[in-house]
């Protein structure tokens, strides 16, 4: 209710103290001059200042109890020219200026009771907190909770601040947000705000009235959820192999800022690394081993499930194939499949051979499945036995590799272009299926398999570092029975040289014995690089072959021995009186000699 426009203009030097006794429910005035003011400053504090004219209409938004009948009798009339429905700041009088120093700027609640009847003097107890001050992170969307308690609060009030905006001022609201609400308790009362927004980040203070300031402040950091897309938006990189490629992940919201983490679908980066961090990550040289899918994952601790995008590369390139085995022996009316495993992009066009020759309709049955070719040779017989090849061809080139396929040979066989490598009886040659590029610094664990007819018992292999002469003693491998004649191997090589070249070979045992050696096969550590290795028939004459691999360990070329004559390592070339002597940077320099 407000006070009557009849009302005169006043001098408002009157004040109404906030510790009201209380009588139950009931709050009891306790001086004339203690009402008023109390109101002005109450008002004053809700509009943000203790310097603006107060509208008396003003005073029911403050659920104060009904004050027109106490103000009426105390009002003294001026000659002042205020409109008659104002209630001006208080002139306060000198001994009490410090007690009203709280309303205006931060009054002191607690200053002296003098002016109080004896009838009417309060003892009080300054209460103590015994909530405290906190951080805290929430969750954009959660609820965020504010305790302040003191022990005994005694009539004192209780205000909410969040910088100079009063939230509430006692029991009662005075920000309008059906978000905020206030929940009383036992000496004091928790401040909840529901469905956390960004704004609402900050520091919240909970002020005691009382002589000095006392207060608790919570500061309140809100969480965004991250929200990332892929760079370029389409999620594609496509380059030609030996280009750079750059694959990025932007963070379009998420406080506070997210880690990024790269990772591999379903294996490791090329390099050997699990992960990568980074708002993007750059092959220089890219090859067919970079293409693959990649997975960018933002996380800030806002759920345990991070925020991803994927990006897919595309290194076109010529076909690579490669077969699971060299030699397929097997015996007549029996079934078997030569199975080649082609990598290309775009997609290449796959045909298969016999003997040189395109392969007829009926001589076989082709299917694939991804990379994975297959040519079914069912009801074996002596005009299976041959020579197969799988080639593979798009617009960047082609590659092609051959399996052979035979029975137990005898003198009714009839022969093949070109002479087995194997004794009839024995396992064929084993054939490596790992990668030659190491993953581990120090470690390289090598797989193989290898196909017999009659059960192979055990494998045997050797190895030595590229360029030395001797092998290591012989390591005993058990195989195990993959069905249909195939048996595999493996073996971990442990404490070997960082960034080191080796090469390994193998032998398996079955009924008949141990077989011949398989062709060395080279690997190197992580780190490893080959550098350039020439071949020369005669010197000081040069063969122009070269192999050369400029992407170790990513892109490994195969080392491929002459057809004919002898092969030398040279690194200086001597051309009749002039000698061009040339380091290339590379960490080893592969020769091998190989007599035919």
């Amino acid at each position: 209710m407000g006070i009557s426009s009849q009302s005169p203009s006043v001098n408002t030097n009157i004040v109404l103290d906030s510790r009201l006794v209380k009588n139950g429910l009931d709050m009891v005035w306790l001086s004339c001059e203690s009402l008023a003011t109390n109101i002005y400053h109450a008002l004053s504090r809700k509009l943000g200042t203790a310097n603006e004219v107060l509208m008396a209409e003003d005073l029911t938004l403050m659920n104060f109890p009904d004050p027109t009948e106490e103000l009426m009798n105390c009002f003294e009339q001026t000659e002042s020219s205020q409109p008659a429905d104002a209630i001006q700041q208080p002139s306060l009088p000198t001994k009490t200026e410090s007690y009203y120093q709280y309303y205006a700027d931060d009054y002191d609640y607690s200053s002296d009771d003098d002016y109080l009847n004896e009838n009417e003097q309060v003892v009080h107890t300054i209460p103590q907190f015994t909530s405290t001050s906190s951080e805290m992170l929430i969750n954009e969307g959660d609820t965020i909770k504010l305790p302040c308690f003191v022990d005994e609060l005694d009539g004192y009030v209780l205000m909410w601040k969040k910088k100079n905006d009063i939230i509430s001022l006692g029991g009662q609201m005075m920000k309008k947000d059906a978000r905020i609400q206030l929940v009383e308790g036992k000496n004091g009362n928790t401040l909840v705000i529901s469905l956390a927004e960004v704004e609402d980040e900050g520091e919240y203070q909970c002020q005691l009235s009382a002589n000095q300031l006392m207060e608790i402040r919570h500061n309140v950091k809100i969480r965004v959820k991250p929200m990332i897309r892929p760079n370029p938006t389409n999620g594609l990189v496509v380059v030609y192999e030996g280009e750079p490629a750059t694959l990025g992940c932007e963070i379009l919201k998420g406080s506070p800022m997210p880690d990024l983490i790269w990772t591999r679908k379903e294996r490791k980066f090329s390099s050997g690394e699990d992960e990568l961090r980074g708002l993007e990550i750059t092959f220089p040289r890219a090859t067919r081993h970079h293409s693959g899918v990649y997975i960018c994952q933002a996380n800030n601790g806002f759920s345990k499930i991070p925020a991803t995008a994927t990006v897919r590369l595309d290194v076109q390139h010529a076909p690579s194939v490669e077969q699971e085995q060299t030699f397929i022996h097997t015996r007549e009316n029996d079934e078997t499949e030569v199975v080649c495993i082609v990598h290309a992009s775009p997609k290449a066009k796959v045909e298969w051979f016999k003997n040189g020759q395109l392969l007829k309709l009926g001589e076989g049955i082709v299917s694939h499945r991804n990379n994975r070719h297959t040519l079914l040779l069912p009801g074996i017989t002596q005009s299976t036995f041959g020579t197969y090849s799988c080639r593979a061809t798009n617009r960047f080139g082609s590659d092609e590799r051959t399996t052979q396929v035979s029975g137990e040979h005898d003198d009714d066989t009839n022969a093949l272009e070109e002479p087995f490598d194997i004794t009839p009886g024995l396992a064929s040659s084993a054939s490596v299926k790992t990668s030659p590029y190491g993953e581990e610094k120090s470690g390289y664990k090598v797989e193989w398999v290898a196909e017999s007819i009659t059960p192979i018992t055990a494998f045997k292999l050797q190895y030595r570092p590229v360029g030395t002469s001797s092998w290591s003693e012989d390591i005993l491998v058990t195989p195990t029975s993959n069905g249909d004649h195939l048996y595999s191997g493996k073996y971990k090589f442990q404490k070997l040289q960082l960034s080191a070249h080796y090469e390994v070979r193998i032998s398996s045992k079955n009924e008949y014995g141990f077989n011949d050696w398989s062709e060395e096969f080279a690997f190197g550590t992580k780190g490893a690089v080959f550098s350039v290795l020439f071949y020369s028939t005669d010197l000081p004459s040069l063969d122009k072959r070269m192999e050369l691999s400029n992407d170790f360990p990513n892109d490994l070329a195969p080392l491929q021995q002459p057809s004919t004559g002898h092969a030398h390592k040279q690194a200086v070339t001597l051309l009749g009186s002039q000698i061009l002597a040339f380091v290339i940077s590379a960490h080893l320099v592969i020769a091998r000699v190989f007599h035919h």
